[in-house]
């Protein structure tokens, strides 16, 4: 009898926001997506090389942007990682929130390669 391959629940997500890119790299070094139920960040780390995905979530007028919160996909393994309300990372509703997404050296020691040339998506949590 066959088995049917496990399917973790994010994989199963009709995301609202995303696929949104990185800008330092071809085709993209970094993706990321968004979903409003459970406020679900999804970080991939789309190149297998010596950068890791990271991405900063901001809210505020646009001119007085304030930075909300930031994480880090650290494997560099070609996959993603997954942050939601329940690990803290709980979006208000009603508000507009900017997405960066860039990628960073492993060592931490020099600076972000993509956070200073970026686009900052954007999108209305309502729920």
């Amino acid at each position: 009898m066959a088995t049917l391959p496990t399917i973790s629940p994010a994989s199963a997500i009709d995301w609202d926001h995303g696929p949104w890119h990185s800008t330092d790299s071809s085709p993209y070094g970094a993706t990321v997506y968004v979903e409003e139920h459970d406020d679900i960040i999804k970080l991939c780390d789309t190149e297998s090389d010596k950068l890791h995905a990271k991405v900063y979530i901001w809210t505020g007028p646009t001119d007085n942007l304030s930075q909300v919160s930031w994480f880090t996909d650290w494997y560099n393994d070609g996959h993603c990682s997954y942050e939601k309300a329940s690990t803290g990372y709980n979006l208000a509703e009603n508000r507009t929130y900017y997405i960066q997404v860039c990628r960073e050296y492993n060592d931490g020691d020099q600076a972000d390669v993509n956070c200073t040339s970026y686009t900052k998506y954007h999108f209305y949590n309502d729920h």
